[in-house]
């Protein structure tokens, strides 16, 4: 195996694993978390709450930061595949870095400042499934990108400026 074959897989697997901690990350925080805290008193409550939250955006801005990285590298690293059925693989590439992008901004917006925001519940719930729907974006950009490949023979869709077929 090259060299560059071991950087890629390693960037794929880099990428791969950092969402998933950040997904379980939040998912420790909205389930499991509060349903560990419940019995306390409310001032312990929340100050363990308080002590969960440092270390949380560490790994959070860790997190997004090395998506942001590896995303950007895989992306750059396939986009000639994603080339040979633009049509779709465009679009699922689209939705995936938008809801990428959106979750993000919530996991920063409910990690700002040094106490929680009141309506985090809330937002995290949405982060959650934002998280899901991204995965399963990109588990269909992989998908279309193989499908794409294999099947050369596709039509890519007919663009405005492509008029030789008409006269």
């Amino acid at each position: 195996m090259t060299l560059i074959i071991v950087i890629n897989i390693f960037v794929r697997w880099l990428h791969v694993i950092t969402a998933c901690v950040l997904i379980g990350s939040a998912f420790f925080v909205y389930f499991l978390l509060p349903a560990a805290l419940c019995g306390l008193d409310p001032e312990p409550r929340a100050a363990a709450a308080l002590r969960v939250r440092r270390p949380l955006k560490i790994v959070f801005h860790a997190g997004i930061t090395l998506l942001l990285l590896t995303g950007a590298y895989n992306a750059v690293r396939n986009w000639h595949l994603y080339n040979e059925w633009p049509g779709v693989t465009h679009g699922i590439f689209g939705l995936h870095v938008l809801l990428g992008l959106a979750v993000m901004t919530l996991q920063v917006i409910l990690l700002a400042g040094n106490t929680p925001r009141p309506p985090s519940r809330s937002l995290m719930r949405w982060a959650l499934i934002l998280a899901f729907l991204t995965v399963l974006a990109a588990s269909t950009l992989k998908w279309a990108r193989e499908y794409g490949h294999d099947h050369p023979k596709l039509q890519p869709p007919i663009t405005m400026t492509d008029f030789s077929h008409v006269a």
